[in-house]
């Protein structure tokens, strides 16, 4: 009996780093989305604008590798994901692959509560597929930087962003 409540009490013990990190990220996400709207334009904190502007693309004229992020969040979160990945692909990529890591980090806490012996090659599965998905997002942020950078330098071809825009 004994060792019966001793196995339960560590399956829940190793089932909470991964409860907690999950519910940690779906609790912030429901305050961002709770406290926080955006626009195109700016970021809204309980309906005051948030009136910051980029100091690198204040001052030189390009936008930093961050430009349009907090929007791009804030807007994925509120279910606009095409006006997010308009803004920051990379931001509206990041905040999709994180909310998916908090869902897999819950079934991973449910798995290892229960004693289940899929919990340990879903956690394998886990760590090598949030590896990926980073290395994606990297990626489709610094794609969309360099467009960003390349649509600063060649103002003229931002036309073709409003048509794509307009088919979409």
């Amino acid at each position: 009996m004994l060792r019966h409540q001793s196995a339960a009490l560590a399956g829940r013990d190793e089932a909470l780093p991964a409860a907690a990190a999950g519910s940690a990220v779906f609790l912030n996400a429901l305050a961002i989305r709770v406290l926080l709207q955006a626009d195109d334009a700016r970021v809204y904190i309980l309906g005051r604008p948030v009136e910051l502007a980029c100091a690198l693309r204040t001052r030189f004229g390009i936008p930093c590798p961050t430009c349009g992020f907090s929007r791009a969040v804030v807007l994925a979160l509120h279910g606009s994901i095409g006006r997010a990945w308009h803004l920051a692909p990379g931001a509206a990529a990041g905040v999709c692959a994180t909310l998916a890591f908090a869902a897999a980090l819950l079934i991973l806490a449910a798995l290892r509560a229960s004693r289940s012996p899929a919990a340990q090659p879903f956690g394998r599965q886990l760590r090598r597929v949030s590896v990926v998905c980073a290395i994606l997002v990297g990626v489709i942020w610094a794609a969309g930087w360099a467009a960003a950078l390349q649509q600063a330098r060649h103002p003229h071809f931002s036309h073709l962003t409003t048509i794509r825009t307009q088919i979409e």
